[in-house]
């Protein structure tokens, strides 16, 4: 007879991996950290998976949202390097999506270049909270991970990168922007708002200030800054 596991055990496991992955990594974290994170002995562990590497794939999967992409048979068994960068692949595209981003560099002409920018960078502010945890694990466990590491500094993290970029240069084109260097601007509206919506989380010494009404003042200075003079900022 199989064994009885409660049903939100693995869910506990889970968010407690979140924590430690995004505090050590896959490389410095121990399934020990993980079980004293979770509150579950290190054999209650490995009833669910065969390894932290198996452990940091079924994370991914929760990102995915849903049911697993592949059949779950406890404990669940580490992939090949090149599947979990590619189940952290899919993770990210899935979680860190940004539509609105996307429809902007569709557009040809632009009616309201301040409120379409002020949006995207909400949306943007949207998904770094909310993805803020995992975005952490990624990255530290990227630090020993090869595969890995070319998926959050490569596919996704230049990718990012290479859109806002883009659409900079659309709108300085077009008189919407002042003309500024695209590349720089791109990156200090990415880098402000990973500040605001996710290093400062990981702050030892605790903000002094509201981090929603900052994000607010953040996204009101960059579109300011941004836009030609003599354009109008949308209220």
């Amino acid at each position: 007879m199989s064994r009885q596991r409660p049903p939100d055990r693995l869910d506990r496991i889970l968010d407690a991996a979140l924590h430690v992955f995004a505090r050590l990594g896959l490389g410095r974290a121990k399934m020990s950290d993980v079980a004293a994170e979770a509150g579950v002995s290190q054999g209650t562990l490995y009833n669910y998976v065969e390894s932290k590497e198996a452990l940091f794939a079924l994370l991914m999967e929760r990102f995915l949202g849903g049911a697993p992409s592949f059949p779950v048979e406890f404990p669940v068994r580490a992939p090949a390097a090149d599947v979990l960068a590619a189940r952290a692949a899919e993770a990210i595209a899935k979680s860190f999506a940004l539509p609105k981003l996307d429809r902007a560099l569709r557009r040809r002409r632009v009616v309201d270049a301040a409120r379409e920018l002020e949006e995207i960078i909400d949306e943007l502010f949207e998904r770094t909270v909310a993805t803020r945890e995992g975005a952490d694990a990624l990255e530290r466990s990227a630090l020993d991970a090869p595969e890995l590491a070319s998926i959050f500094y490569g596919a996704t993290r230049r990718s990012l990168f290479v859109r806002f970029t883009h659409l900079v240069r659309l709108r300085c084109a077009a008189g919407h922007y002042r003309s500024v260097d695209p590349g720089a601007c791109a990156r200090l509206i990415i880098e402000s708002v990973t500040m605001f919506g996710r290093h400062i989380y990981n702050d030892r010494d605790p903000v002094q200030f509201d981090l929603a009404a900052a994000r607010g003042s953040v996204r009101d200075v960059l579109v300011e800054g941004l836009l030609a003079r003599g354009a109008t900022v949308a209220s």
